[in-house]
Parts: structure tokens; sequence; C-alpha cells
């Protein structure tokens, strides 16, 4: 039945659509609802729309590391009114996000590089990136098990400013090491599930978030 709905109702082909709900509601992307519904419904990581709405404020300036197709990039943009560094060094998704935030007149940069723990070729750190962009107020973190890594290279951004955070963790192990780094500068992480409806394909076992209430920047 979902396939047949899929082939015979849902709208098909790649071009510009509105984003339906969500943090995104009414921004444009390319996107073809018959592969990427949840972008174009604004329901992809529901479970996080609360979180970022409460922790982004106009004025915070972001870094999303981890960038894909743009979608997080797009509403961190939104909700900040500031320029966002993203971060994501697939050839296939710099252009789309370029593109992607100045068709929504939000501004943004994209570093076609990997977050780790030091810096070496086209890996670089978060405390190398703040001292050539900013420190930033928040970052969201989805990079796919490098997470230990990108909080290594995060230890004067963590230790002085103390963003917001909003980390994906995969594995076990990754969020026990993700949660003592954590914990050590001061966060005290919630814990964040996927949803039981509407789920997402996620192959790795223990696929969660890290949502990690920082240091206010107005009190910074």
């Amino acid at each position: 039945m979902r396939r047949w709905l899929k082939s015979h109702v849902m709208p098909s082909g790649t071009r510009e659509r509105r984003i339906l709900l969500g943090p995104a509601a009414g921004l444009r992307m390319d996107l073809d609802p018959a592969h990427e519904l949840r972008f174009w419904l604004g329901v992809y990581e529901a479970e996080l729309a609360t979180h970022f709405r409460r922790m982004v404020q106009p004025s915070m300036r972001c870094f999303d590391i981890g960038g894909a197709e743009g979608y997080h990039a797009l509403f961190l943009a939104r909700l900040s009114e500031m320029p966002v560094v993203v971060f994501e060094p697939g050839e296939e998704w710099t252009e789309k996000i370029c593109s992607t935030l100045a068709r929504n007149g939000l501004q943004g940069e994209v570093e076609p590089l990997f977050i780790g723990a030091q810096e070496n070729g086209n890996v670089t750190t978060i405390d190398a990136m703040a001292e050539k962009h900013f420190v930033p107020d928040f970052i969201k973190m989805d990079i796919e098990g490098a997470e230990i890594d990108a909080l290594a290279g995060a230890e004067e951004t963590l230790a002085v400013r103390r963003p917001h955070m909003i980390v994906e963790v995969h594995g076990y192990e990754v969020e026990r090491r993700c949660l003592d780094i954590l914990e050590r500068h001061g966060y005290e992480p919630q814990i964040v599930n996927p949803r039981k409806w509407l789920k997402e394909h996620r192959p790795i076992a223990n696929n969660r978030w890290l949502v990690c209430a920082g240091r206010d920047p107005n009190t910074a």
C-alpha cells in the first residue's frame, strides 16, 4: 500500500519545493518527495525540532558539522538570523548547500573539510575553525561515528565558550565516551531517542542524540 501511494499519489521528480512543516516550513529545497518525503513534509529528525527552537536564538552563531544536503543549515540560518558555517566534505553536497541558502535569502559558508582531533590535510578541528570564523554559540554535529575525535579537537571551545550542542551519536561506546567528554566540560546531556512513529532507517544500534545546554551567550 505504501509503495502504491508513493507511485500513484505522491508528487515525484526533483524540483524546487516548499517544506511544509517544522522549523524549515516555507523554505525551499530541490526535493523529490518520492525519495525525500521527510524533508518535504518537514518531519526529518522531528524529535529535535523543539530543541532547535529552544536553543537557537537570533544573533547566535552556528556551526553545522556534517551538513549533508543542507536541511539543518537551512533552518539554523533562519533561527539564528546569522550566517551559518557548514562543514561538509562531500562534493555532491557543497554546491547544493550554498545554492539552497542563497535561494532562501539566507547566508552561510561551506567548508569542504572533515572535523577531527587534529589538523591534517582536509581534516580540521572545531578549535581551529573557531579561530578562523567565530567561536560558535551552537553546534549541531552528525558525522557518522567521528564524534569523539571532533569533541577532542574542541577542548578550548568547550572550556571557554561551552556552546549549546546537539550531537548525534553512533554506537554505545561512542556515546559513552562522548558523555565523558561533555560531562567533564560541565554539560548535563539529555538523551533523545528516535521516535517510534514514522521511523527512519537507522542501521547502527544506539543511534540517538545528546542534547547539551551550554552557557547563555548573553552571559558568556
